[in-house]
């Protein structure tokens, strides 16, 4: 089978991130489209008003007020007779307590000899939130105002190119440095596809528990990448591998992790690897975060890569070399944004693996390669 180049699965990977791009665009659309754009008011807190400071209710004209259908006949026509009374010469205003009396069928208070007064509303308490015990403060729907919640972005995504330097193949001493398209989509941190860290599906979305399903690629080697090895040492194709990761966040800056992936190629190679995740704290605007991880491979795995049979060893003059499963790296990641703008900035990664013992007692790791792993990745991004 012809070897695939690493430039053209670049270009696969980033053809699949578009098609899933487009479509989550298209999954988000109807839902956008359904709801009308609302003016949202910024939050301003309002200052409570003391028991001694009255309101002052809703003001009506007892013209407005005899005309309401709401009110009986009667206390309409005392409403009538007041708005003639002779000594009605000062504005009157229905007060709120004078309002609900009319409606409620009360009567009138007669006018005396002095001038006619509003009478006082009774004590009431403007509230415009309320504690939520043990809790953050939960927005109350003022009347006659649409509430506007805030809502979580639903899509992001970012495009940007760069490069990558890592080992030519996995235990080789020499690197190689490769330009690269990035590509990240995340969608409400449920569908998230990467061409750094490959596709995640959290089915479980909890607030701690996270897991669903994973997709991930590892490079092989071609004769290019083994060099003065080539026409010595196998070859070996890139591989993509399917599986599952179920993780948990001990804090919000804190996760624990374990995935499982097998090759869908037919190569029979497994990978399984626990991690831990930790958030750093920002440096101004900086977001970043360290990883770190222990890989192991079943007993496919371990052959696929380290192993030397009797035909290599035979070309390299070495001994043959068949491991079994074992851990194959221990390693450590550091990952960066720095944002040069609203919606631009910096990618950054960096990692360094030791390849444990079995993997580095290999002879093409011993004779040939190295037991330290480095890889540096940066790439400009646009992202929204």
């Amino acid at each position: 089978m012809k070897l695939l180049s690493r430039s053209g699965l670049w270009l696969a990977l980033v053809a699949i991130g578009a098609a899933l791009a487009g479509w989550l665009l298209q999954q988000h659309r109807p839902a956008s489209a359904e709801i009308p754009e609302q003016k949202s008011a910024a939050a301003v807190p309002l200052p409570e008003v003391e028991p001694s400071q009255p309101v002052p209710p809703e003001e009506k004209s007892p013209a407005s007020a005899a005309n309401d259908d709401a009110l009986p006949p009667a206390t309409r026509q005392q409403l009538t007779r007041l708005l003639h009374h002779p000594k009605f010469k000062a504005p009157l205003k229905l007060s709120g307590e004078l309002d609900r009396t009319a409606k409620a069928g009360g009567a009138i208070p007669a006018l005396d000899n002095a001038s006619p007064k509003p009478v006082q509303a009774p004590v009431a308490r403007a509230v415009v939130a309320e504690a939520v015990p043990s809790g953050p403060t939960k927005a109350v729907a003022v009347p006659g105002k649409d509430p506007s919640p805030e809502t979580e972005k639903s899509l992001s995504y970012g495009l940007g190119a760069g490069f990558e330097r890592y080992p030519r193949w996995f235990g080789a001493a020499r690197n190689k440095t490769l330009p690269i398209p990035y590509l990240n989509i995340n969608w409400q941190d449920r569908l998230m596809f990467s061409t750094v860290d490959g596709l995640t599906a959290d089915l479980i979305h909890g607030e701690r528990w996270h897991g669903g399903l994973v997709g991930t690629l590892v490079w092989g080697r071609s004769g290019h990448d083994l060099g003065a090895l080539a026409g010595r040492v196998p070859t070996r194709n890139n591989t993509v591998q399917a599986g599952a990761y179920l993780e948990y966040a001990l804090t919000k800056e804190l996760s624990l992790g374990w995935r499982v992936r097998h090759d869908i190629q037919g190569t029979g190679a497994a990978y399984s690897d626990i991690y831990a995740d930790l958030d750093l704290p920002g440096i101004g605007p900086i977001e970043h975060s360290v990883k770190a991880s222990v890989e192991g491979m079943n007993k496919s795995g371990m052959q696929r890569f380290f192993a030397v049979d009797a035909a290599t060893a035979a070309n390299l003059g070495t001994s043959t070399y068949l491991p079994g499963a074992s851990l194959s790296q221990y390693s450590v990641a550091y990952q960066a944004f720095v944002p040069t703008s609203e919606h631009t900035g910096f990618a950054i990664g960096a990692s360094l693996g030791k390849l444990a013992r079995t993997a580095s007692q290999s002879p093409l790791v011993r004779d040939f390669g190295s037991s330290y792993q480095k890889n540096l990745m940066a790439a400009f991004v646009v992202h929204y």
